[in-house]
């Protein structure tokens, strides 16, 4: 009787490992028809690598980092990019705009991470930091050949508010120790100024910047302004939907720019309908460091005749981006289209021609765009 038992075991034993056995066989060719030939290759070589390559191989992820970014080398767009997920995060709180800042933007040269555009006033320009120096490291993180812009940006040198960057930076010879307290974002500036002009100053098109705009414009306009100026300088753009919505407050209705996307697919972008300040005389402020969807509202303004356009040339880059997350939380940025203007126009690599064209000099005593804005408005005011 328990032989009989012990051999019933073991044939109950035996189908289930061969059951497994049999799962296991599926498993391994469906893969291979499920997967792509190109997949199949991929896999083929990491696991090439691994098995045999003398030194030690990065891990699983970093290899799959390093194909994805292989593959967004190969389609030849400048702006796409692989944001880990630590990187990511930031991204996405930086759009969100509530991210703190130093007040300066880095640039990658030559295989360094470099100062590019240090802001007047703020944390970075009073701690004496200067366009040009090259950041070794913040905050013990060196800044090697590897670090990109983004993970520069996002990762080390924006965070919570008040809390402080270590920079170690090299100008000529010399290295320099200066410590930076990142600040809440100056968003939006609003305020009167003489003969009852009303001013208004965005820096970026964050996900909760109309609401601000919004609110600021009230403010102004319960001060009963006879023009306003909108300074859009040095603003690198953001959100298209943030700008349909800021864009609606100067113009009541009709287009205000169009995305063209894969296999000239359109989507336009109209005016709202609940513009609060579409009658008052406007002008715009832009520079070379007007960018992207800031660069589209400047346009849209200049070309619906709504107002005058004041300042340098603006940067020219007119290509819509998107971010889509991934698996793990890595977020994968790449362009998806052009913004177009309401005629038409696609101002990439050209930018946008002011009306009235001023050099913007940076660390002049006074401010000739904004002095040219309040002669403009005054001279239109006494028409």
């Amino acid at each position: 009787m328990r032989l009989r038992t012990t051999s019933k075991r073991f044939k109950e034993i035996a189908f289930i490992i061969v059951l497994c056995l049999v799962w296991f066989l599926i498993g391994w060719l469906a893969r291979g028809w499920l997967l792509s030939p190109d997949a199949v290759l991929v896999e083929e070589a990491r696991q090439t690598l691994k098995n045999a390559y003398p030194p030690d191989v990065p891990n699983d992820r970093e290899l799959t980092y390093a194909a994805i970014r292989g593959m967004l080398d190969r389609v030849k767009d400048p702006y796409a990019q692989l944001l880990d997920p630590a990187v990511g995060q930031a991204y996405l709180a930086d759009l969100a705009g509530t991210s703190g800042a130093v007040g300066m933007s880095p640039v990658k040269r030559n295989d360094h991470i470099v100062v590019g555009q240090v802001f007047p006033g703020q944390a970075a320009d009073r701690a004496g930091l200067k366009s040009g120096d090259v950041v070794l490291s913040v905050n013990g993180v060196s800044f090697d050949k590897d670090m990109t812009e983004a993970q520069a940006a996002m990762l080390h040198i924006a965070g919570p508010v008040s809390t402080t960057a270590q920079f170690v930076v090299q100008r000529g010879s010399d290295i320099l120790n200066l410590e930076i307290t990142r600040q809440a974002k100056t968003l939006v500036v609003a305020r009167m100024l003489d003969e009852n002009i009303g001013y208004l100053f965005l820096s970026a098109f964050t996900q909760n910047a109309p609401q601000k705009v919004s609110a600021a414009l009230q403010d102004l306009l319960k001060q009963h302004p006879k023009a306003l100026i909108w300074d859009l300088r040095d603003n690198r753009g953001g959100s298209m939907e943030a700008a349909q919505q800021i864009v609606s407050d100067f113009i009541e209705n009709g287009p205000l720019f169009t995305a063209e996307l894969k296999g000239a697919t359109q989507k336009q972008f109209l005016a709202q309908g609940d513009a609060v300040a579409a009658d008052l005389p406007l002008v715009v402020l832009v520079n070379g460091e007007t960018y992207s969807s800031a660069e589209a509202a400047a346009a849209a303004i200049q070309e619906r005749q709504r107002g005058v356009v004041i300042g340098a040339q603006t940067h020219g880059k007119s290509e819509i981006q998107t971010t889509v997350p991934l698996g793990d939380g890595s977020l994968l940025h790449y362009t998806i289209g052009k913004i177009l203007s309401p005629t038409g126009q696609w101002y990439q690599g050209r930018g946008v021609t002011p009306d009235v064209i001023v050099s913007d000099e940076r660390g002049a005593q006074s401010d000739a765009l904004l002095e040219s804005a309040i002669n403009y408005l005054r001279q239109k005011l006494t028409q």
